[in-house]
């Protein structure tokens, strides 16, 4: 766990800002980024966290869904799960688990200006495998931001592997071998 703190705050230093300067976004926060962790459980779970702004989310959503959603301590999951799904299954997609995923959206967690989202995926996939590499396309948010970042840690067989993904860069190949 230590290990993904220094890769989280070693890919924010890393962020070039710059851009941002005089803009009027650089008010509401001064980069647009979210978080997903995945850890690799066994041959067929993984689980995954995505963490994210929650007044972006909110913004996305309901331009997508002409709604009024908002993340607030009086959300219920039920209420925005249907949503929520729709958008992370269309943004984040990890191949090469299996041909066949279940996702399940297991929790919601909301703070004062972020909410988490707890998914866990179960393959259907019924013979043993370790995992040669994992593709991982993440374009969460980049359809509201050209600036979005979005930082991805993964644990597999103990190790901590990190990718930053942007506008430019929506897919990479995790190999393990």
């Amino acid at each position: 766990m230590k290990m993904r703190w220094i890769w989280f705050w070693l890919v924010v230093l890393s962020l070039n800002i710059g851009g941002l300067r005089g803009s009027t976004a650089l008010l509401l926060h001064p980069v647009h980024i979210s978080v997903v962790n995945l850890d690799v459980l066994d041959n067929k779970t993984l689980v995954f966290s995505v963490k994210l702004f929650k007044d972006d989310f909110a913004r996305i959503l309901n331009k997508k869904n002409h709604t009024t959603i908002q993340f607030d301590k009086h959300t219920k999951l039920k209420e925005v799960q249907n949503y929520v799904n729709a958008y992370i299954f269309e943004n984040f997609k990890i191949e090469g688990a299996s041909s066949k995923e279940n996702y399940y959206l297991t929790k919601m967690k909301i703070s004062d200006v972020a909410v988490w989202f707890y998914f866990k995926i179960v393959t259907q996939d019924s013979k043993n495998k370790d995992y040669k590499s994992l593709k991982v396309t993440n374009s969460l948010m980049t359809d509201l931001y050209q600036d979005q970042v979005n930082l991805f840690i993964m644990n597999y067989k103990g190790e901590d592997l990190a990718h930053r993904f942007d506008n430019s860069d929506i897919s990479y190949i995790f190999s393990f071998e």
